[in-house]
């Protein structure tokens, strides 16, 4: 999903002119369309500006109660889809005695961002392989017993 700059910005909760600027220093990636507008990707808008959770965001001295409220409901949301995701990457991967191979979940609807987050929190681990230029890839992904804890809570609820 792509967004021009006024929609990331209403997005992440900051003012068009943040945005911009942090394309401009190359932290987010952009291209412009036809109409010579910015398109940003949602994956490299939240990598940027990852969710905050709902009732954190502060108001500015003019601020519309509405926009913060549409701004809460959005962060809630992102956040119950990023939970829907992650356990359904966790739930296909505590079937595998040996783990899943990337290919086998992104068959599956699990993208490589969410495979990250699985690692990075401790959820997962990763075999990889050298792919040159210092590069790495991952070719196996197997759940922890954290995650088998995590998706074990999570289920219960």
């Amino acid at each position: 999903m792509s967004y021009n700059l006024r929609q990331a910005a209403d997005v992440v909760g900051v003012a068009k002119s943040t945005v911009l600027r942090a394309i401009e220093a190359g932290k987010i990636p952009a291209t412009r369309n036809n109409r010579d507008q910015w398109l940003i990707e949602s994956v490299e808008l939240r990598r940027v500006y990852p969710p905050t959770a709902p009732g954190n965001r502060k108001l500015k001295p003019n601020g519309n109660q509405s926009e913060l409220a549409e701004t809460d409901q959005r962060a809630a949301l992102w956040t119950e889809l990023k939970v829907g995701l992650l356990r359904h990457a966790l739930a296909l991967l505590s079937h595998k005695k040996y783990g899943c191979t990337t290919t086998m979940l992104s068959a599956r609807g699990v993208k490589i961002e969410t495979i990250h987050e699985l690692i990075a929190d401790g959820f997962a681990t990763a075999s990889t392989k050298p792919v040159g230029n210092g590069a790495i890839e991952i070719k196996r992904v197997k759940i922890t017993e954290a995650g088998r804890q995590v998706l074990l809570q999570r289920v219960a609820r």
